[in-house]
């Protein structure tokens, strides 16, 4: 029996991923291993699974981003090289190397002491798979951190971005601009100017009148 009939022959798993699942975690896999990225408080945390075998890495999301930015860089994929990233005490070292089933890359955290290891794969498709599945996770931790900053709006009011107010006729509308309220001022003061002039000349009329019928009497 050749060795492309026999059944038994173990075939190299094709790369999926990656997606985010109801819990918020993104799992994805390349070659033979399972990667599943999530965030667990202020860090991220990466989990490489093969064969029973787990490692786990947690790194900020600072250096989680400039993880990203040196896997996407072709330029930097030279067999031996090390290039560490650095966010306070903290650090991530990047380890370009190769074995007999390819190149891949090494994460070592010296924090934690703890590293993992990515398949390069034909092409970079795999570390190009890994960075979609880190970016994907630091989308969703944007999005959550928008929709956190989001002052809680009181029951029965309504959102409005914008010079507008709120009524009780229209629900909403726009507010008058500056210039709209310096002629409402304007008209009001020459209303209110109106009035106490004619207020004025009547008062002034009825002294008038008074003098005169005094006058007659006398």
């Amino acid at each position: 029996m050749s060795r492309l009939a026999n059944p038994h022959r173990r075939r190299r798993r094709q790369t999926s991923g990656p997606f985010t699942n109801e819990a918020g975690q993104v799992p994805f896999s390349i070659e033979s291993k399972d990667y599943v990225v999530s965030y667990d408080g202020p860090n991220i945390t990466i989990s490489e699974s093969k064969v029973g075998k787990t490692r786990i890495l947690s790194v900020s999301k600072t250096l989680a981003t400039q993880c990203i930015e040196i896997l996407s860089r072709p330029d930097y994929s030279k067999e031996s090289w090390e290039i560490t990233c650095y966010d306070g005490d903290s650090s991530l070292k990047v380890f370009w190397d190769s074995n007999r089933f390819g190149r891949f890359v090494r994460l070592h955290s010296y924090k934690a002491s703890r590293h993992i290891f990515i398949p390069a794969s034909y092409n970079f498709t795999g570390l190009n798979i890994f960075c979609k599945g880190l970016s994907q996770l630091l989308r969703t931790l944007e999005d959550r951190n928008l929709m956190s900053n989001q002052q809680p709006l009181l029951i029965g009011t309504t959102e409005i971005v914008g010079n507008a107010k709120i009524v009780s006729d229209e629900g909403w509308r726009c507010a008058p601009s500056e210039r709209d309220c310096g002629r409402e001022e304007e008209e009001q003061e020459e209303s209110v100017n109106r009035i106490s002039t004619d207020s004025a000349l009547k008062l002034e009329w009825e002294s008038t009148s008074r003098q005169s019928t005094d006058a007659v009497l006398d």
